[in-house]
């Protein structure tokens, strides 16, 4: 199933549409008891900017890593994990989600594939992300 065209998902009701545009346009938090209302792919979309080409970005929260979170019965789910199982269906738990367009707040479903971590490694040496190793400090005392 692909959306496209608006920053908030046609797929939520129009009252909890209109009432995150509100606070969208106010820039403030949706309300905690309008998210407790909504199901685990309605919030999904909640803090999903669609757009019609390139990444949809992640509006939500963030871990430390710089991937986006969702809370949900007491647990954080990772967004783009969230976001293929929307469109795709279930991920093996012994499998990652793998983001093409090497952007962590990407949750657009084309971007993301399942990889084991191997995989992920590999891509990223391809891409030249890797560990580099560390030089020594030019400030070091050598003995």
């Amino acid at each position: 199933m692909k959306v496209y065209g608006s920053e908030v998902s046609l797929l939520l009701p129009a009252r909890v549409r209109e009432m995150v545009l509100t606070c969208r346009r106010r820039e403030r938090r949706v309300p905690v008891r309008l998210m407790q209302m909504l199901s685990r792919e309605e919030r999904f979309w909640v803090f999903t900017k669609v757009k019609s080409r390139g990444c949809w970005l992640w509006l939500g929260s963030k871990n430390g890593k710089g991937y986006g979170r969702l809370k949900w019965a007491g647990t954080w789910l990772q967004a783009h994990r969230l976001s293929y199982e929307i469109h795709h269906g279930k991920v093996p738990l012994d499998r990652i989600i793998m983001h093409s367009c090497d952007n962590g707040m990407c949750v657009q479903p084309e971007h993301l594939s399942v990889a084991t971590h191997a995989d992920n490694a590999a891509d990223r040496e391809s891409k030249g992300r890797g560990v580099r190793p560390r030089r020594p400090s030019p400030n070091r005392l050598q003995r």
